[in-house]
């Protein structure tokens, strides 16, 4: 019996396998087929890079198609469809160049194997981590991971939804925006009969003092922030959260809130796919 359920699991991945090669070659004809050409036009004499009506549609119908197929089996491809899903209205000529070469990594990792692993139970990793006023409208992007130590079970990179004054403030914000899904996780971990404890790791030590001291360690560069974002202090103060500092350069929720090159790069994402273990990788 055991030995027939593990060959029907091993034929829905060889399948998986399959319709994930053959979606591949199909997006990869699609693109392979556009010439930037088409892609530019002349407006008071100025040359612009923009693309058509019909090719913005197919990047927008490709970047959903992405998301929603890959979003479980490759997170390493969270940020790039994250940005470009913030370009399906007016892209230009980079982001077009973008998606191409999002293409083309998909095209080469297309048999790269995630690996989700737990340690125990009983603690649950969150790491968050955002970037200052990186948008054209200066809003920031939140990016963050949940884990249980060997991979990650959950992933977020993605535009915040207001402007902020300060880095501090961002990182606030992103972590008030990721932070109830974890509390979900523990939620639904506690009806199955454990109950684990949250493990918040930051690297901005003024914001690790906010969440943890609430308004009484805001100055007044941070008397501004809303009161509805000071609900993390009060999970933390009930016991269910404890918070740390990580250190910037083992920061891996870098990965999802900015774009790596390099070592760090490849280190991440080795962490992110469950290659690298998570707690030996932060010690």
């Amino acid at each position: 019996m055991v030995y027939n359920e593990l060959l029907s699991e091993i034929s829905l991945i060889a399948n998986d396998l399959q319709e994930r090669e053959i979606m591949i070659a199909e997006e990869s004809a699609f693109y392979t087929k556009i010439d930037d050409s088409e892609m530019s036009a002349d407006y008071l004499g100025r040359h612009l890079g923009l693309i058509n009506s019909a090719n913005e549609a197919k990047v927008a119908k490709m970047c959903k198609k992405i998301y929603t197929r890959y979003h479980q089996e490759l997170p390493a491809v969270e940020p790039t469809v994250s940005f470009l899903s913030t370009r399906f209205k007016g892209p230009d000529k980079d982001d077009w160049h973008k998606f191409k070469r999002l293409m083309c990594w998909i095209k080469k990792t297309k048999t790269d194997v995630r690996i989700i692993g737990a340690d125990d139970l009983l603690n649950m990793i969150v790491i968050i981590d955002c970037t200052h006023a990186v948008y054209d409208d200066m809003r920031g992007h939140t990016g963050g991971i949940t884990s249980y130590g060997t991979g990650i079970i959950d992933e977020k990179s993605s535009k915040q939804k207001m402007n902020t004054r300060s880095s501090t403030e961002t990182e606030h914000g992103g972590t008030s925006e990721y932070l109830p899904k974890p509390i979900f996780f523990e939620l639904f971990m506690e009806a199955q009969g454990y109950k684990p404890n949250i493990i918040l790791t930051k690297d901005n030590e003024s914001e690790i003092r906010m969440l943890v001291n609430g308004k009484a360690s805001c100055t007044s560069n941070s008397k501004h922030v809303t009161i509805k974002y000071f609900w993390c202090t009060d999970r933390i103060k009930q016991g269910n959260i404890s918070v740390c500092h990580c250190p910037t350069e083992k920061m891996i929720a870098d990965y999802m809130s900015k774009p790596l090159q390099g070592k760090v790069f490849i280190t991440f994402r080795n962490v992110i796919m469950g290659w690298v273990h998570d707690i030996d990788f932060q010690q």
